[in-house]
């Protein structure tokens, strides 16, 4: 039988493991899962908000390739050639009309794609672009009606791809490569001393803990994203809706784990109540059998009857004084 000591060292060293395993796994099936950057933007472009919020951005890229090539073919005629705002709103809700077009999507999902997949080191690399011409064509269906001068401004000087701004996250690369390697190691080493603690003389208290620690692995999962779109509703308000959209498309199947932990250290913490609970009519069971006719069983535990002289022998401390234990009845016999 392990001891209690060692009993809860196992399970502090399994609890800790199993906190990078939980880690890793949902880094794993969030940021560092390159086959979720389609469903993250599907999810963008499914929800109506975020797809304006989506279009505006990328009106925006798009007003700054084109002021950049219109530029740079006017730099040797020292002609001064309009700016094309990327917040004006005709040519943002043109953009917004042009999500619409499958192509554009497929394409803009693609872009999206191959830019996370860089991001976390996947070979080969593949060019995070958008193709300028299938944009522009459908631009420039609701523009050649809107603003003929805009649509006619954009054909002229918008370059034919559209490069995606580079994101750099430090680590990310390597936290993917570490925690594909070390994840299934740590959850089997979390596994193996939890089961052995579990064998040691204190398991009610180390099922506790494990339910303790699984409730609040799988709640800490279920409040974060909802404080990451606390912080995009105030930080970035016009962004807000694309984060809810890539949370929704990055953590389905981590919320759905977290749920299970939860639920699973719930049982655990509730089962170490009721089987540690003493059973109140058990005891009133052993009182019970006592035998009010035995002297022994009226006298209790610490004393005895000596059956040659009918007084009680006491033991430890309760033996009374000997000055003060009466003398015995004398019987006349005449009587």
């Amino acid at each position: 039988m392990i001891g209690r000591g060692v009993s809860r060292l196992l399970v502090a060293i399994a609890l800790v493991c199993a906190s990078a395993a939980w880690t890793g796994w949902v880094i794993l099936h969030t940021v560092a899962d390159p086959s979720r950057s389609s469903r993250i933007a599907h999810e963008v472009f499914d929800d109506p908000e975020a797809r304006g919020q989506l279009a505006n951005d990328l009106a925006s890229s798009l007003a700054r390739a084109a002021n950049t090539g219109a530029a740079s073919a006017t730099a040797d005629t020292g002609l001064k050639v309009p700016k094309i705002v990327g917040d004006d709103p005709v040519l943002r809700e043109a953009v917004a009309a042009a999500l619409a077009d499958p192509r554009v999507t497929t394409d803009v999902i693609d872009a999206l794609a191959a830019e996370h997949a860089n991001l976390l080191g996947v070979e080969p690399k593949k060019p995070a672009t958008i193709n300028t011409t299938l944009l522009l064509e459908a631009v420039n269906r609701s523009l050649g009606v809107a603003s003929p001068t805009l649509a006619a401004q954009l054909v002229n000087a918008a370059p034919k791809s559209v490069a995606l701004p580079d994101v750099e996250i430090p680590f990310v690369g390597a936290a993917h490569r570490f925690a594909t390697a070390w994840v299934p190691r740590l959850a089997l080493i979390a596994v193996l001393l939890g089961g052995v603690a579990l064998v040691g003389a204190d398991r009610l208290r180390v099922l506790r803990r494990i339910g303790v620690w699984a409730v609040g692995a799988g709640l800490l999962w279920v409040l974060l994203p909802r404080g990451f779109i606390w912080l995009a509703e105030h930080w970035v308000p016009g962004n807000a809706a694309v984060v809810r959209a890539v949370l929704r498309g990055a953590t389905g199947a981590v919320t759905a784990m977290a749920t299970l932990l939860v639920l699973g250290g719930a049982a655990a913490i509730g089962a170490s109540i009721v089987v540690g609970r003493p059973s109140g009519r058990a005891g009133r069971g052993q009182r019970d059998q006592r035998d009010p006719r035995d002297p022994r069983d009226a006298l209790g535990a610490s004393g005895s009857i000596d059956s040659s002289s009918g007084w009680r022998t006491f033991t430890g401390r309760d033996l009374p004084p000997s000055s003060s234990r009466p003398a015995p009845k004398q019987f006349d016999k005449r009587a």
